[in-house]
């Protein structure tokens, strides 16, 4: 049986994470569409389904958000709180895998701004895969959650 297709939307600056985590995920044999913008900006206008992002084929709205917390001039926090103010945002979790430290202060204002969880980036590539797969595990549930009304809306009808 083909495991479920979750699309992923990874907000990271340093182009090597993004590709070390996309490995990461083909590691694990995780079946996903993985999207990737390298700040806020680009993951408003993704959201938006604006400019280049505005064919929802190409570019479907994600099951799950990846987000670096320090990206350069840009801090994901702020991407964090239009995320959960938008409409087309809101309901989807937003992980943060982060390079800095475990007592930044950042963390916890991720955390109370709405983070769902937080990783840390490991040095270890067989880490990184774990983390992977317990995202690509958490969109799954997250795309049957979104499903799941949908499914009973078109049994009602």
């Amino acid at each position: 049986m083909k495991s479920q297709q979750v699309n992923i939307l990874m907000l990271e600056d340093v182009e090597s994470d993004s590709q070390l985590f996309g490995m990461a995920l083909e590691n694990v044999r995780a079946n996903v569409l993985l999207r990737t913008v390298t700040d806020d900006r680009g993951g408003t206008e993704y959201f938006s389904g604006r400019g280049v992002y505005r064919d929802r084929k190409e570019y479907p709205l994600p099951d799950i958000v990846v987000l670096d917390l320090r990206m350069q001039n840009v801090s994901g926090v702020e991407f964090l709180k239009w995320c959960r103010s938008a409409a087309e945002c809101r309901s989807i979790p937003v992980v943060v895998l982060t390079g800095i430290v475990r007592e930044d202060p950042e963390i916890q204002v991720a955390m109370a701004s709405g983070a769902n969880q937080v990783y840390f980036k490991p040095a270890a590539f067989n880490h990184l895969a774990n983390i992977a797969r317990e995202i690509y595990e958490l969109g799954v549930e997250a795309k049957n959650k979104s499903a799941a009304p949908m499914e009973r809306a078109s049994q009602a009808a």
